[in-house]
């Protein structure tokens, strides 16, 4: 199978990035810098330098692409994070820009699947511990968070809503290991 994966160079795109390219698909990542492409070439992938805010070139990369599936995995958070006073600007601006480019280049170039990540810590602190797809979030949070949530919405609902192509949305926990903020190198 063919597939783009825009935000290949992050902390979850580079685990999965090998993983993919293992399972016998031919995979493009997207990256916003050579020096991560060389990486992704190394690893087996095609490589895309772009920003996702461009999107005449981003169409023009994710149609040269030619994918079956576009998994995004992009994010925009700083390598260290003080969560008490976090800056999810120009994640926030991914989760809404970035997905509506994203989105409008795989549709054009014939993308079948759009597979998106999204946060599980988003839910109401209301019912049980364990919950589902129709479980209330917390709308109207405060702060950057509540900034946080409505753009994260917002992707879902892109990618969900997506004409002609089918979205799905994973909800993920936190990350610890290598290259995350819950690493023995993270900020947290």
């Amino acid at each position: 199978m063919r597939v783009f994966l825009a935000g290949a160079g992050g902390a979850i795109g580079r685990p999965l990035l090998p993983k993919l390219i293992a399972a016998g698909h031919q995979v493009t990542g997207l990256s916003r810098s050579e020096e991560r492409a060389e990486a992704l070439r190394a690893a087996g992938a095609e490589a895309l330098v772009c920003d996702v805010f461009d999107p005449d070139a981003l169409a023009r990369g994710v149609a040269a692409a030619e994918p079956e599936v576009v998994v995004h995995e992009m994010t925009s958070l700083p390598d260290r994070i003080d969560l008490r006073k976090p800056d999810y600007g120009p994640n926030n601006r991914i989760r809404r820009e970035g997905t509506r480019n994203l989105l409008a280049a795989a549709t054009a170039a014939g993308a079948r699947r759009v597979v998106a990540q999204s946060i599980a810590f988003m839910y109401a602190a209301v019912g049980g511990r364990v919950k589902d797809e129709e479980a209330p979030l917390m709308s109207g949070a405060p702060g950057s968070f509540g900034e946080s949530v409505e753009a994260t919405v917002s992707c879902e609902e892109q990618v969900r809503n997506a004409e002609g192509i089918e979205g799905l949305v994973l909800r993920y926990g936190w990350f610890y290991g290598p290259g995350t903020y819950f690493g023995l190198d993270g900020s947290t």
